[in-house]
């Protein structure tokens, strides 16, 4: 599980590689994706956040993508 704290309009991007076989996403998303909110901050400005997602599946703070 990846824990993240995000803030206010701040996002969690879900991806997954191209070279990732179909047949196997498929197989590993069958057991779902688990998001769990374990807090939020003080004056509701920021919240943590829980992921838990197969391996293939890539969890990533948008921002990094806007580099």
């Amino acid at each position: 599980m990846l824990k993240l704290t995000r803030r206010i309009n701040e996002s969690i991007l879900l991806t997954i590689d191209d070279d990732v076989d179909p047949v196997q996403l498929a197989e590993a998303l069958r057991e779902g994706i688990t998001i769990t909110l374990f807090g939020i901050g003080e004056r509701q400005s920021w919240a943590s956040i829980g992921v838990h997602a197969p391996d293939q599946v890539r969890i990533l703070r948008a921002e990094l993508l806007q580099r």
